[in-house]
């Protein structure tokens, strides 16, 4: 027999095995995954309250109380904006609204413009 054949074998006995097995037909009360439901009245009785609580808290402290760090100005960054820390990403994202609006059929002309511009500004970058 071929390694290939007794693998197939021994996988139909697995699944045969487990269709006959009374697992397979029990409910498993996983809520609205098994069969059985959980109802409101089996919940802890102040479940709501803690959740409720414990989301204002949160939002209180990282909307209110927190400071600043020093990620939040990397990632924030002030001036600098991502055509600034990703160099190439201006002329692709342009190249690609050029090509989008010809495609649709719109006027690609204060694009073209915005191309000109950057390739400019590029070699002046370059030449200094």
């Amino acid at each position: 027999m071929s390694q290939k054949s007794c693998f197939s074998h021994f996988r139909l006995t697995i699944i045969s095995d487990f269709q006959a097995h009374k697992a397979r037909s029990e409910k498993l009360g996983l809520g609205s995954l098994g069969k059985k439901s959980v109802s409101y009245s089996d919940r802890p009785k102040h479940e709501q309250t803690i959740v409720v609580l414990s989301m204002f808290i949160f939002f209180v402290y990282f909307f209110i109380l927190r400071e600043e760090s020093d990620v939040d100005d990397i990632l924030y960054g002030g001036e600098t904006t991502l055509y600034d820390k990703v160099p190439g990403l201006e002329k692709s994202e342009l190249l690609s609204k050029i090509s989008y609006y010809e495609k649709v059929g719109r006027d690609p002309t204060a694009l073209y413009t915005q191309l000109v511009e950057l390739e400019a500004r590029e070699k002046a970058k370059a030449t200094n």
